[in-house]
C-alpha cells in the first residue's frame, strides 16, 4: 500500500514538472518570432529612413543649383547631410549659351530672336516672367539697335509692355518686310555657276523656304538652275518624286564628276596630221614705169631708188642736191 502511493505521487509530480517545461519552450519561442518580426520592421524603416535621406539630398542640391543660376553672388553652402550623401546631376537649366549680339541689321533680326527663343525654351523657369526676357534680349544689342532701346526705355525697372508687344514692335522695327514676289524672283534666277551642288543646295533651300512654292514646281526650278553638264547626266537617270531625293541624286552625281576629274590621267596630247598647206596664187606684178637712165654705163634706176631721190628732191641722173635732172650738167646734152 505505502509503495504504491509513493510511487503515485512522483509520477505526478514528474507530469507536473514537464508540463512547466513545456509551457515555458512554447513562451519562448513565440518571444523569438516577436524579435524576428521587430527586426525585420526595423530594417524596413531603415531602408525607407535612407530613401527619404537621398531624396533630400537631391533637392537640396537642385534648389542650391536653382540659387547659384539665379543670384549673381554665390548663395551660403548648405551643410552637407550626414547620412548617405547623393550626388545629383547637374541641371540642364541653369544655364545656357547667349546668343551674338544684335546690332540692327534687318537681315539678322529673324536668327537674332529665334536663337533667344532657344534659350527661353531650355531654361523655362529662368525666363517666367515677361521683364526677365526683355531685360535677356535688351543686354544682347548694340549698335543702332541700342541706341533704339535706350530711347523706346528710358527707365529700366519697368518696361511698360508685354513681351509679346515688345517682340513685335521690335520686328516692326528691325525685321525686314516679307516680299513673296521679290522671293520668288531671287528663287528663279538662282543658278550654280560651277560651284558644288551641296553647297548651291543650301542656298536653293534658304530661298525655296522664303518664297514658300510647292514641291513639284521647286523640283523643276532646282533643275533648270544646274549647269548644263549636270543635267545632262541627271537626264540618263530615273526622276526621284520628291526634292530632296532629287537633291540628293544631284550632290552623288556632282560629287563623282568631281572626283573623276581629279582622277583623269593629264597626259600628252594625241598628234595630229599637221593641216594640209593651202597654195596661194601669186599677185600678178604691175608692169614698172621704165628707169631712169645713169651715167655709169646707162643702168636705169630702180622703182626705190627712184622714189628715194624724187623724195629727197636729187637729181634723177646724178643724185645731187644742188640742182634737179633738167638742168644737169652731167646729163649728156642728145
Amino acid at each position: 500500500m505505502w509503495a504504491r502511493h509513493l510511487k503515485a505521487n512522483m509520477t505526478e509530480e514528474h507530469s507536473g514538472q514537464s508540463d512547466s517545461a513545456g509551457t515555458l519552450g512554447g513562451a519562448l519561442a513565440v518571444q523569438q518570432d516577436q524579435i524576428r518580426g521587430l527586426e525585420s520592421t526595423v530594417v524596413g524603416l531603415q531602408g525607407q529612413i535612407q530613401s527619404l535621406a537621398g531624396q533630400i539630398n537631391q533637392l537640396t542640391a537642385m534648389l542650391n543649383a536653382s540659387q547659384q543660376a539665379a543670384a549673381p553672388a554665390p548663395p551660403t553652402p548648405a551643410p552637407e547631410p550626414v547620412v548617405f550623401p547623393v550626388t545629383s546631376p547637374p541641371d540642364p537649366q541653369a544655364s545656357s549659351p547667349a546668343p551674338e549680339k544684335f546690332s540692327g541689321d534687318s537681315g539678322d533680326c529673324g536668327g537674332f530672336l529665334f536663337q533667344c527663343a532657344l534659350v527661353f525654351n531650355r531654361s523655362p523657369r529662368l525666363f517666367d516672367q515677361d521683364d526677365v526676357k526683355i531685360s535677356f534680349i535688351l543686354r544682347l544689342l548694340t549698335g543702332r539697335a541700342l541706341k533704339w532701346a535706350e530711347t523706346r526705355f528710358p527707365n529700366c525697372q519697368q518696361f511698360g509692355c508685354s513681351f509679346n508687344e515688345f517682340i513685335s514692335e521690335f520686328k516692326t522695327v528691325f525685321a525686314a518686310e516679307v516680299d513673296e514676289v521679290q522671293d520668288s524672283r531671287r528663287l528663279l534666277a538662282l543658278r550654280q555657276r560651277g560651284r558644288r551642288v551641296a553647297d548651291f543646295a543650301i542656298e536653293f533651300r534658304t530661298v525655296a523656304a522664303a518664297a514658300g512654292w510647292e514641291q513639284r514646281a521647286l523640283k523643276t526650278v532646282f533643275f533648270q538652275a544646274l549647269d548644263e553638264s549636270l543635267k545632262d547626266e541627271l537626264m540618263r537617270q530615273q526622276e526621284p518624286a520628291t526634292l530632296n531625293e532629287f537633291i540628293a541624286l544631284a550632290i552623288r552625281i556632282d560629287n563623282r564628276l568631281r572626283v573623276r576629274s581629279r582622277n583623269r590621267p593629264v597626259g600628252p596630247l594625241a598628234s595630229r596630221p599637221p593641216p594640209p598647206e593651202r597654195s596661194f596664187p601669186r599677185p600678178v606684178e604691175s608692169p614698172l614705169p621704165p628707169p631712169e637712165p645713169m651715167q655709169l654705163g646707162r643702168v636705169r634706176l630702180t622703182p626705190d631708188e627712184r622714189e628715194k631721190r624724187m623724195t629727197s628732191k636729187l637729181c634723177l641722173y646724178c643724185a645731187s642736191a644742188a640742182h634737179f635732172i633738167k638742168n644737169c650738167p652731167e646729163r649728156p646734152k642728145e
